[in-house]
């Protein structure tokens, strides 16, 4: 075989490695659960569920001219936290919109609440000092959750009433999460907006495991999300 061959052979075979590794699904290991991803869909598998569990998978029709397409964003203990967003054409317009959303690969794919992983007092401070929040608020500050859903104020911008189940977590280290809910339009006319929220504080000393694993793991959005 002459070098040029040689070469031509060498790149073609780098070219197959390269296009073949890229289609090998992602694989997160989190709480005794295996979850695979690839560019279009997630499904995970333990013990209990041999069978793969389909978490989410892209969806694009050209006859109803609408699409749903998800991003993986975090996995903490059996926790997975995603981006999702769809578009729509028909009707008198057309309709797009995103925000982040979690479940619980324990408990039948539900979503989960903030709550469950941070101290709510905590939790509300900090939320308190969040500009978006407090300009929400008139002046009002609570260190409850359900306080300030029912008395912040309306905005067609942000649709703040789904803020304790679209989060995920950003980054880990010392104890402590970054937090980012991702939240999307309040009323169709500013549809498409979507609004980020940052707060960093401790998560609950109870849950130091799977946050350690997650660390460990990189299993959070600094790593995980992918244009």
């Amino acid at each position: 075989m002459n070098r040029i061959v040689q070469k031509i052979f060498l790149a073609c075979v780098i070219c197959f490695c390269t296009a073949a590794a890229a289609q090998d699904p992602q694989v997160i290991r989190s709480a005794g659960w295996a979850i695979r991803i690839d560019k279009q869909s997630a499904s995970a598998t333990n013990t209990t569920h041999p069978k793969p569990v389909e978490l989410y998978r892209d969806t694009k029709d050209s006859e109803t001219r609408e699409g749903h397409f998800y991003k993986m964003l975090s996995v903490v203990g059996s926790v997975v936290s995603y981006h999702y967003s769809y578009y729509t054409e028909g009707g008198a317009h057309p309709s797009y919109g995103s925000w982040f959303s979690t479940m619980d690969l324990n408990n039948k794919l539900e979503p989960v609440h903030i709550l469950d992983f941070f101290d709510e007092p905590i939790l509300m401070a900090a939320l308190m000092q969040d500009s978006t929040i407090k300009s929400n608020m008139d002046s009002m500050v609570t260190d409850k959750m359900d306080v300030m859903l029912d008395n912040i104020r309306f905005d067609c911008e942000v649709n703040f009433q789904t803020l304790p189940t679209s989060w995920c977590i950003n980054s880990i280290a010392d104890g402590e999460a970054e937090i980012c809910f991702g939240l999307t339009h309040g009323c169709e006319v500013m549809r498409g907006n979507f609004t980020l929220i940052k707060i960093k504080i401790p998560y609950k000393k109870a849950l130091a495991e799977i946050f350690a694993e997650a660390e460990r793991n990189k299993n959070t959005m600094q790593f995980l999300y992918q244009e």
